[in-house]
């Protein structure tokens, strides 16, 4: 078991609030930047387990802070998804490898986040299970998964308080999903119940913060901001997707 000391604690603690408000305040990027900071102390898959612990207080407390704008429509299937996605990437997650789906990832979100709006909607049956399918197996394997539904529920043209809120539900389902299969796969995130308990409280008290600077927010702002912090999220997966780098 890896030991921490107190400095390391309270970096941690810091850190889990900031990308914590900073994803209820944009409605993403958080996971993503606390994933890369803890990836400093810790190594798969016990750092995908403890992230996941430690983001399920981070969305559900930004869900439960917006709980009257979860579009629960658009959200159930995805549900469903993410449970059977999850359940069927984990007997091969030893002999899989997709790094290179995170190219195939950053194209799907640019192309959702930048495609024109058109006057005749093209309905394709089952877009949200899939995508809570993909949801599901990516987050085994990558981690921090968010902006794949994030673009999606953008595509959809809500609100910037419906699409954080209703992603929130997204990702904790993913996230409890998660710490459930990889703790059935022997991944002992308990040993660090203490610091666990310490950076869940953390998530929390940014989820509060963060929702206070996205009421101030005005909607075209925060629109802007996601479609850019959205699109540079999807580029960086693209990058890192590619046998080049």
């Amino acid at each position: 078991m890896l030991s921490l000391s107190a400095l390391d604690i309270l970096a941690l603690t810091i850190a889990t609030i900031f990308t914590s408000g900073f994803a209820a305040a944009l409605g993403q990027g958080g996971g993503l930047m606390l994933f890369a900071i803890l990836a400093i102390y810790f190594e798969l898959p016990l750092l995908i387990a403890l992230h996941g612990v430690i983001q399920i207080f981070s969305n559900s407390s930004r869900a439960a802070l917006a709980l009257p704008h979860i579009q629960w429509r658009l959200v159930a299937p995805i549900l469903i998804g993410i449970v059977l996605g999850a359940i069927a990437i984990t007997p091969a997650l030893a002999q899989t490898n997709w790094s290179g789906m995170q190219a195939i990832m950053g194209t799907y979100i640019l192309l959702l986040t930048w495609q024109p709006r058109l006057s005749i909607t093209i309905k394709i049956p089952g877009t949200m299970l899939v995508t809570g399918l993909l949801q599901g197996s990516l987050g085994m394997l990558l981690g921090a998964t968010g902006p794949l539904t994030n673009a999606l529920l953008l595509s959809k043209g809500l609100a910037k308080d419906s699409i954080v809120a209703s992603n929130a539900v997204i990702m904790t389902t993913s996230h409890i999903i998660k710490v459930m299969l990889f703790a059935a796969l022997g991944v002992s995130v308990w040993l660090y119940l203490d610091v666990l308990m310490i950076l869940s409280a953390a998530a929390i008290l940014g989820s509060y913060i963060g929702t206070r600077i996205r009421h101030k927010l005005s909607a075209r702002l925060f629109g802007l901001l996601f479609k850019w912090l959205l699109s540079a999220l999807a580029l960086r997966m693209l990058l890192l997707g590619m046998p080049f780098i």
